[in-house]
């Protein structure tokens, strides 16, 4: 039963996945943007790996995932403006004062929490919401969050 349910949400991260590059290419266009063409993807990858003398970040396709968009997308517009700047003084503050541990409730994980676990602060997080994701935050345990 578990190995049916592991590939029903396989299958279902997969539509989604594909489902959120089609949405994504149309708000590309949409704001008059482009995607990067395969012949400029040929060209990056050729010349990064020209370039990149280092063993630990040799190109491998198979972790391969594209963000075809970025390249001519303008820096910063898909913040959330209303938190970014209150995320990072939040941040500031709470590590003047260089707790032990922060404990949160229901903060942004991806904007108040990555700043305080960037600067190794130990952050114990609580919220009525559920953290359903992908990442294998185990290394988190050792200097700082979890």
């Amino acid at each position: 039963m578990k190995q049916k349910k592991s590939l029903g949400r396989k299958i279902l991260r997969e539509i989604l996945r594909l489902l959120y590059k089609l949405c994504s290419r149309l708000w590309t266009y949409a704001k008059g943007g482009k995607p990067m063409s395969k012949a400029e993807i040929a060209q990056d990858k050729a010349d990064y790996t020209r370039l990149n003398a280092d063993e630990r970040f040799k190109l491998d396709n198979a972790w391969d995932y594209l963000c075809l968009e970025d390249k001519y997308a303008q820096n910063g517009t898909s913040i959330d403006k209303q938190y970014f700047i209150q995320d990072i003084w939040g941040a500031q503050k709470v590590l003047e004062y260089k707790p032990s541990v922060h404990y949160d409730v229901g903060s942004s994980v991806n904007g108040f929490i990555a700043h305080l676990l960037a600067q190794k602060q130990k952050v114990v997080l609580f919220d009525i919401r559920p953290m359903d994701n992908q990442f294998d935050t185990r290394f988190l345990k050792a200097g700082g969050g979890g």
